[in-house]
Protein backbone atom coordinates (compact mmCIF):
# COMPACT_ATOMS: atom_id res chain seq x y z
CA UNK A 1 0.00 0.00 0.00
CA UNK A 2 3.15 2.44 0.79
CA UNK A 3 4.94 1.78 -2.34
CA UNK A 4 1.93 2.51 -4.47
CA UNK A 5 1.03 5.96 -2.85
CA UNK A 6 4.97 6.69 -2.84
CA UNK A 7 4.84 5.60 -6.64
CA UNK A 8 1.51 7.43 -7.72
CA UNK A 9 2.21 10.89 -5.36
CA UNK A 10 6.03 11.01 -4.95
CA UNK A 11 7.77 13.27 -2.54
CA UNK A 12 9.26 16.84 -4.24
CA UNK A 13 12.11 18.96 -3.17
CA UNK A 14 11.99 22.52 -3.79
CA UNK A 15 13.86 22.71 -6.36
CA UNK A 16 11.64 19.95 -8.03
CA UNK A 17 8.56 21.88 -7.37
CA UNK A 18 10.32 24.85 -8.78
CA UNK A 19 10.82 23.57 -12.33
CA UNK A 20 7.66 22.22 -12.72
CA UNK A 21 5.86 25.57 -11.51
CA UNK A 22 8.48 27.55 -13.60
CA UNK A 23 9.34 29.72 -10.87
CA UNK A 24 12.18 30.17 -8.77
CA UNK A 25 13.38 28.26 -5.77
CA UNK A 26 13.41 31.00 -3.66
CA UNK A 27 9.57 31.64 -4.39
CA UNK A 28 9.05 28.00 -3.82
CA UNK A 29 10.44 28.42 -0.19
CA UNK A 30 8.24 31.48 0.25
CA UNK A 31 4.91 29.52 -0.76
CA UNK A 32 6.00 26.82 1.62
CA UNK A 33 6.94 28.52 4.31
CA UNK A 34 3.47 30.70 4.06
CA UNK A 35 1.57 27.46 3.89
CA UNK A 36 0.53 28.18 0.20
CA UNK A 37 2.19 25.32 -0.87
CA UNK A 38 1.28 22.49 1.58
CA UNK A 39 4.53 20.89 3.01
CA UNK A 40 7.27 19.46 6.13
CA UNK A 41 10.73 19.36 6.78
CA UNK A 42 12.54 16.86 6.92
CA UNK A 43 14.76 16.28 9.84
CA UNK A 44 17.59 18.09 8.24
CA UNK A 45 15.66 20.96 7.73
CA UNK A 46 14.83 20.65 4.09
CA UNK A 47 11.00 21.40 3.00
CA UNK A 48 9.18 18.70 0.94
CA UNK A 49 5.57 18.40 -0.41
CA UNK A 50 3.88 15.87 -2.56
CA UNK A 51 2.65 15.93 -6.53
CA UNK A 52 -0.85 16.06 -5.63
CA UNK A 53 -0.49 18.90 -3.58
CA UNK A 54 1.30 20.53 -6.19
CA UNK A 55 -0.84 19.87 -8.84
CA UNK A 56 -3.72 21.05 -6.82
CA UNK A 57 -1.95 24.53 -6.87
CA UNK A 58 -1.25 24.03 -10.54
CA UNK A 59 -4.96 23.28 -11.57
CA UNK A 60 -6.55 25.38 -8.64
CA UNK A 61 -8.86 23.83 -6.28
CA UNK A 62 -11.33 27.08 -6.86
CA UNK A 63 -12.08 27.91 -10.66
CA UNK A 64 -12.22 31.52 -10.04
CA UNK A 65 -8.92 32.09 -8.96
CA UNK A 66 -5.58 31.98 -10.77
CA UNK A 67 -1.84 32.42 -9.40
CA UNK A 68 0.45 35.00 -10.74
CA UNK A 69 3.95 33.93 -11.28
CA UNK A 70 5.82 36.52 -9.02
CA UNK A 71 8.90 35.64 -11.18
CA UNK A 72 7.53 37.05 -14.17
CA UNK A 73 4.59 39.38 -13.59
CA UNK A 74 6.31 42.38 -12.52
CA UNK A 75 2.97 43.49 -10.52
CA UNK A 76 4.62 41.12 -8.12
CA UNK A 77 7.87 42.67 -7.88
CA UNK A 78 8.84 45.36 -5.54
CA UNK A 79 8.68 49.21 -7.31
CA UNK A 80 12.28 49.92 -8.18
CA UNK A 81 11.39 53.39 -6.62
CA UNK A 82 8.39 53.07 -5.07
CA UNK A 83 5.97 56.07 -4.27
CA UNK A 84 4.92 55.39 -1.23
CA UNK A 85 6.19 53.55 1.68
CA UNK A 86 7.67 49.82 1.92
CA UNK A 87 8.79 47.26 4.47
CA UNK A 88 12.51 45.45 4.19
CA UNK A 89 9.89 41.93 3.38
CA UNK A 90 8.07 43.82 0.01
CA UNK A 91 8.99 41.27 -2.03
CA UNK A 92 8.28 38.64 0.34
CA UNK A 93 4.49 40.06 0.78
CA UNK A 94 4.35 40.21 -3.10
CA UNK A 95 5.04 36.79 -3.30
CA UNK A 96 3.05 35.78 -0.47
CA UNK A 97 0.08 37.91 -2.20
CA UNK A 98 0.35 36.28 -5.62
CA UNK A 99 0.18 32.37 -3.90
CA UNK A 100 -3.13 33.47 -2.54
CA UNK A 101 -4.65 34.31 -6.23
CA UNK A 102 -7.03 36.42 -4.71
CA UNK A 103 -5.73 39.74 -6.67
CA UNK A 104 -8.87 40.01 -9.55
CA UNK A 105 -10.95 36.60 -8.12
CA UNK A 106 -14.47 37.04 -8.29
CA UNK A 107 -16.08 38.76 -5.80
CA UNK A 108 -17.04 36.51 -2.52
CA UNK A 109 -19.78 36.37 0.07
CA UNK A 110 -17.37 36.07 3.26
CA UNK A 111 -15.51 38.85 2.38
CA UNK A 112 -19.19 41.25 1.47
CA UNK A 113 -20.23 40.37 4.60
CA UNK A 114 -17.10 41.67 6.66
CA UNK A 115 -17.02 44.78 4.69
CA UNK A 116 -20.65 44.84 5.03
CA UNK A 117 -20.60 44.70 8.87
CA UNK A 118 -17.37 46.63 9.30
CA UNK A 119 -19.53 49.68 7.84
CA UNK A 120 -22.44 48.77 10.15
CA UNK A 121 -20.56 48.69 13.29
CA UNK A 122 -18.38 52.64 12.87
CA UNK A 123 -21.32 53.90 11.09
CA UNK A 124 -18.66 54.46 7.61
CA UNK A 125 -20.34 54.95 4.90
CA UNK A 126 -17.23 53.56 3.07
CA UNK A 127 -15.14 49.95 4.44
CA UNK A 128 -12.80 48.14 2.09
CA UNK A 129 -11.32 44.86 1.86
CA UNK A 130 -7.44 46.46 0.18
CA UNK A 131 -5.02 43.78 -1.58
CA UNK A 132 -2.00 45.58 -2.42
CA UNK A 133 -0.04 45.02 -5.40
CA UNK A 134 3.52 46.83 -6.89
CA UNK A 135 1.32 48.64 -8.65
CA UNK A 136 -2.65 49.11 -7.83
CA UNK A 137 -4.41 48.65 -4.31
CA UNK A 138 -7.28 45.70 -5.85
CA UNK A 139 -10.47 45.82 -2.95
CA UNK A 140 -11.26 42.23 -2.66
CA UNK A 141 -14.84 43.59 -1.31
CA UNK A 142 -16.07 46.85 -0.97
CA UNK A 143 -19.18 49.18 0.33
CA UNK A 144 -20.19 52.38 -0.59
CA UNK A 145 -17.56 52.61 -3.57
CA UNK A 146 -17.75 52.06 -7.24
CA UNK A 147 -13.81 52.00 -8.11
CA UNK A 148 -12.24 48.27 -7.73
CA UNK A 149 -8.96 49.91 -7.59
CA UNK A 150 -6.62 52.69 -7.39
CA UNK A 151 -2.82 53.19 -7.96
CA UNK A 152 -0.58 51.96 -5.11
CA UNK A 153 0.69 55.63 -5.33
CA UNK A 154 -2.52 56.88 -3.55
CA UNK A 155 -2.83 54.27 -0.82
CA UNK A 156 -3.52 54.99 2.80
CA UNK A 157 -3.09 51.27 3.11
CA UNK A 158 0.66 51.09 2.09
CA UNK A 159 0.87 52.99 5.56
CA UNK A 160 -1.47 50.51 7.56
CA UNK A 161 -0.02 47.27 6.18
CA UNK A 162 3.41 48.32 7.78
CA UNK A 163 1.79 48.48 11.20
CA UNK A 164 1.43 46.11 13.50
CA UNK A 165 -1.45 48.26 15.27
CA UNK A 166 -4.66 50.26 13.93
CA UNK A 167 -3.46 52.66 11.62
CA UNK A 168 -5.65 55.94 12.06
CA UNK A 169 -5.82 59.10 10.42
CA UNK A 170 -8.44 61.26 11.96
CA UNK A 171 -8.30 64.31 9.23
CA UNK A 172 -6.23 63.36 6.12
CA UNK A 173 -6.76 67.41 5.13
CA UNK A 174 -4.88 67.80 8.12
CA UNK A 175 -1.89 66.10 7.51
CA UNK A 176 0.50 66.40 5.32
CA UNK A 177 0.94 63.10 4.11
CA UNK A 178 -2.61 62.40 2.43
CA UNK A 179 -3.60 66.43 2.16
CA UNK A 180 -2.60 66.36 -1.49
CA UNK A 181 -3.76 62.82 -2.35
CA UNK A 182 -6.17 62.42 -5.47
CA UNK A 183 -8.44 60.56 -3.20
CA UNK A 184 -8.77 63.22 -0.73
CA UNK A 185 -9.09 65.94 -3.26
CA UNK A 186 -11.44 63.93 -5.43
CA UNK A 187 -13.99 60.97 -4.89
CA UNK A 188 -14.36 59.76 -2.61
CA UNK A 189 -13.09 62.40 -0.65
CA UNK A 190 -11.42 60.58 2.35
CA UNK A 191 -11.09 62.77 5.56
CA UNK A 192 -11.17 59.72 7.65
CA UNK A 193 -9.05 56.27 8.34
CA UNK A 194 -9.09 53.61 10.02
CA UNK A 195 -7.16 50.35 8.86
CA UNK A 196 -5.98 47.01 10.21
CA UNK A 197 -3.45 44.62 8.52
CA UNK A 198 -4.97 41.33 6.82
CA UNK A 199 -1.73 38.93 7.45
CA UNK A 200 -1.69 35.30 5.70
CA UNK A 201 -0.34 32.37 8.56
CA UNK A 202 3.16 33.67 8.09
CA UNK A 203 2.54 37.20 9.36
CA UNK A 204 2.79 38.91 5.65
CA UNK A 205 0.21 41.66 5.16
CA UNK A 206 -1.67 41.66 2.02
CA UNK A 207 -3.63 43.95 2.39
CA UNK A 208 -6.42 45.77 4.70
CA UNK A 209 -9.81 45.64 6.41
CA UNK A 210 -10.30 49.20 6.16
CA UNK A 211 -13.14 52.21 6.71
CA UNK A 212 -13.31 55.73 5.55
CA UNK A 213 -15.44 58.51 6.45
CA UNK A 214 -16.14 61.69 4.30
CA UNK A 215 -15.95 63.68 7.49
CA UNK A 216 -13.18 63.99 10.01
CA UNK A 217 -13.18 62.18 13.43
CA UNK A 218 -12.24 62.68 16.55
CA UNK A 219 -12.18 60.09 19.40
CA UNK A 220 -15.19 59.68 21.02
CA UNK A 221 -18.62 57.36 21.07
CA UNK A 222 -20.95 56.96 18.55
CA UNK A 223 -24.37 55.32 18.99
CA UNK A 224 -24.60 51.76 19.17
CA UNK A 225 -24.87 49.68 16.22
CA UNK A 226 -27.55 48.33 14.99
CA UNK A 227 -27.51 44.90 16.92
CA UNK A 228 -30.31 43.13 14.73
CA UNK A 229 -28.27 43.66 11.55
CA UNK A 230 -25.17 42.87 12.94
CA UNK A 231 -26.44 39.27 14.12
CA UNK A 232 -28.14 39.02 10.21
CA UNK A 233 -24.25 39.52 8.94
CA UNK A 234 -22.45 37.60 11.07
CA UNK A 235 -25.00 34.31 10.58
CA UNK A 236 -25.83 34.77 7.43
CA UNK A 237 -27.42 31.40 7.03
CA UNK A 238 -26.14 29.11 4.62
CA UNK A 239 -22.28 30.13 5.16
CA UNK A 240 -22.04 29.03 8.39
CA UNK A 241 -21.43 30.88 11.64
CA UNK A 242 -18.99 33.70 11.74
CA UNK A 243 -15.59 33.73 14.49
CA UNK A 244 -17.41 36.43 17.34
CA UNK A 245 -14.32 38.47 16.18
CA UNK A 246 -14.69 38.40 12.47
CA UNK A 247 -12.15 36.04 11.31
CA UNK A 248 -13.31 35.09 7.91
CA UNK A 249 -13.52 31.39 7.02
CA UNK A 250 -10.78 29.54 6.19
CA UNK A 251 -10.28 29.18 2.09
CA UNK A 252 -7.50 26.13 1.69
CA UNK A 253 -4.45 27.45 1.47
CA UNK A 254 -5.65 31.08 1.11
CA UNK A 255 -5.60 32.33 4.34
CA UNK A 256 -6.04 36.06 5.49
CA UNK A 257 -6.09 36.20 9.30
CA UNK A 258 -8.69 39.24 10.42
CA UNK A 259 -8.53 38.33 14.13
CA UNK A 260 -8.19 42.08 14.78
CA UNK A 261 -10.79 43.54 12.91
CA UNK A 262 -12.70 43.90 15.60
CA UNK A 263 -10.38 45.73 16.93
CA UNK A 264 -10.49 47.96 13.96
CA UNK A 265 -14.44 48.19 14.30
CA UNK A 266 -14.23 49.47 17.80
CA UNK A 267 -12.10 52.15 17.67
CA UNK A 268 -13.38 53.65 14.38
CA UNK A 269 -16.52 54.01 16.17
CA UNK A 270 -15.70 57.64 16.56
CA UNK A 271 -18.19 60.31 16.38
CA UNK A 272 -17.64 62.88 13.36
CA UNK A 273 -15.66 66.24 14.55
CA UNK A 274 -17.21 69.39 15.12
CA UNK A 275 -16.24 71.63 12.35
CA UNK A 276 -14.54 74.14 13.42
CA UNK A 277 -12.55 77.07 11.95
CA UNK A 278 -9.48 75.57 13.75
CA UNK A 279 -10.22 72.75 14.49
CA UNK A 280 -7.71 70.24 13.04
CA UNK A 281 -6.74 66.91 14.61
CA UNK A 282 -3.33 65.00 13.53
CA UNK A 283 -3.36 61.36 12.54
CA UNK A 284 -2.70 58.88 14.80
CA UNK A 285 -2.65 55.48 15.51
CA UNK A 286 -4.36 53.83 18.45
CA UNK A 287 -2.64 50.40 19.48
CA UNK A 288 -5.00 47.52 18.40
CA UNK A 289 -5.42 44.80 20.82
CA UNK A 290 -5.98 41.33 19.62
Amino acid sequence: MQSNVQEDDPILTTSEVARLLGVATSTVQIWMESGAIESWKTPGGHRRTRLSLVQGLMHGDDQSRSTPNPSTDKEYQPAPQPGYPVGANERARLAALAATGLVDSDEEARFDRLVRLASMVTGSPIALISLLTSTRQWFKARVGLAARETPRDWAFCSHAILKNELFVVEDAMEDERFRANPLVLQEPHIRFYAGVPLRDKSGQPLGTLCVIDREPRARGRSPEPDRSGRHRVVRDPGHGPQHPHLTPPPFHWRRASCARCASACAAARMRPSERTGSGSASASACSASG
